[in-house]
């Protein structure tokens, strides 16, 4: 009996609710702790607004984000325990249309949690998409602070030639993302440009305690990842870390218009 009450137990201690009032659209929602304060939390999703909360999300202050090179979408969100706060999304530029407009990573930053000022990042004619951020924060590492971008690019988006493929690019800040390196590509072997399972997407960083970094990311049913061992300055070959059958874009979920993951 006891066993069949656990999950209505379970449920009564999550309150989950609609973000906003009325509610607020949106999709590919990003979320970020301070590691210092579990009050203080922000959150992004597609559209070009960040919201702030520094009650533990009872109550949310509405930022508003307009860079000049625009917000469409895929945006990351993370906050820092020196209380910086880095932001990554897809461009939007006004000079240009889908997708083509999609021309650069925007990379913003806020220092006082109020006011964000952005950067175009990997700006090279090409279309840059899927951006992830990672920020080095151990105490003993040789890069402590450093800023780490990955993302995918398209010769041309969504694009069946063969002549058009898709790559994994990254770039990195010492400086709080006051400046960036020159973009490099760390896959050895391209995608395609279809944005389905045998496009190289969803490269996302992770961080030893060294500063080692290890990126991850999809591509032909297979995940596969790269590592540097000097703060992102060099990366060696791609290797396999595990079949992922089916690819990341789950086409068998049925009442979605895409299921990516």
């Amino acid at each position: 009996m006891l066993w069949c009450l656990i999950p209505l137990f379970l449920w009564g201690q999550f309150k989950v609710k609609t973000f906003g009032d009325p509610a607020i659209p949106g999709n590919e929602p990003s979320i970020s702790i301070d590691p210092n304060d579990a009050d203080n939390i922000w959150l992004a999703f597609n559209n070009n607004h960040v919201y702030h909360s520094l009650n533990g999300g009872k109550q949310w202050l509405d930022i508003e984000v307009n860079p000049p090179q625009g917000f469409y979408g895929d945006p990351v969100i993370h906050v820092t325990s020196a209380g910086v706060v880095y932001l990554a999304h897809l461009a939007k530029n006004p000079k240009k249309t889908y997708p083509e407009s999609f021309d650069c990573i925007v990379f913003e930053r806020s220092t006082n949690g109020v006011e964000f000022h952005s950067k175009a990042i990997g700006k090279n004619g090409k279309m840059q998409d899927k951006p992830w951020i990672a920020v080095d924060e151990w105490i003993e590492s040789p890069y402590k602070n450093s800023v780490y971008l990955s993302w995918t690019e398209f010769d041309k988006y969504g694009s069946e030639k063969s002549s058009d493929s898709s790559r994994i690019r990254f770039c990195f800040s010492r400086d709080y993302g006051a400046t960036f390196s020159d973009p490099v590509v760390i896959s050895d072997v391209s995608g395609d440009a279809t944005d389905g399972d045998q496009t190289a997407e969803g490269a996302t960083i992770g961080i030893l305690k060294n500063g080692t970094l290890c990126c991850v990311w999809s591509r032909n049913d297979t995940l596969w990842y790269d590592m540097s061992e000097d703060g992102g300055e060099t990366w060696g070959k791609d290797r396999i870390l595990s079949a992922m059958k089916g690819g990341w874009s789950m086409d068998q979920v049925q009442g979605m218009m895409r299921t990516n993951g």
